[in-house]
C-alpha cells in the first residue's frame, strides 16, 4: 500500500521549518523541540496573505498561547507571550541588548478596548511596562546565546503561568 502523502495543511512542526536554511532550521528545531518538552499543543498552518508557515504552541492546562514559530524559506520568527515577566523578571535583566530592546519596545498596554486586561506591570531598566494582552513579543535575527535567552523565558513564562494562583 502507498505511503499517504501528506498535505501542506497537515504538517508536522518539524516537516514545516525543513524550509529553512541550516543554521535557522536549528534554531527552530530548538523552539519545536521546547514546545514538545512543555507538552504544548501544535497547529501549523499556511498564512497565504503573509505567505508564511506558522505554527502555534499552545499549553494545554491552562490553554494559553505560548508562542508561535513563523518561517518561509528565507527567514524565521518567534512571537513570544510573555505576560508574566515580573515573576522571572531577573532573567531578562541578564539577556542581551537585543533581547532586552525587543522586551523594551513591545505593545505598551494603556487598556485597549474592553477585553483587554492588561497584564502585572514589570520595571526594566527603571522603566514600567504593562503588554497587551492581545499582542506579542517578535523576535527575529538574533544570535545563538540571544535565542537561548527567548527560550529560557518562554520556559519561564511557561512555569509562571502554571504555578499563578
Amino acid at each position: 500500500m502507498a505511503k499517504k502523502k501528506t498535505s501542506d495543511t497537515e504538517k508536522s512542526p518539524l516537516e514545516m521549518i525543513e524550509i529553512l536554511p541550516a543554521d535557522q532550521y536549528k534554531t527552530a528545531k530548538s523552539f519545536v523541540e521546547l514546545g514538545e518538552k512543555l507538552h504544548c499543543r501544535t497547529k501549523v498552518r499556511y498564512a497565504t496573505c503573509h505567505k508564511l508557515w506558522k505554527c502555534t504552541f499552545t499549553m494545554r492546562k491552562p490553554s494559553w498561547l505560548l508562542f508561535t514559530v513563523e518561517c518561509n524559506d528565507q527567514f524565521c520568527l518567534v512571537r513570544a507571550r510573555l505576560f508574566n515577566i515580573h515573576t522571572y523578571i531577573e532573567s531578562v535583566n541578564i539577556c542581551g541588548a537585543n533581547v532586552k530592546n525587543i522586551i523594551k519596545n513591545g505593545q505598551n498596554c494603556g487598556g485597549c478596548n474592553p477585553n483587554c486586561e492588561g497584564r502585572t506591570p514589570f520595571t526594566l531598566d527603571n522603566n514600567t511596562y504593562r503588554y497587551c494582552t492581545f499582542c506579542s513579543l517578535t523576535f527575529s535575527g538574533l544570535n545563538d546565546d540571544e535565542w537561548a535567552n527567548v527560550l529560557s523565558l518562554i520556559g519561564n513564562e511557561f512555569n509562571a503561568v502554571n504555578t499563578a494562583g
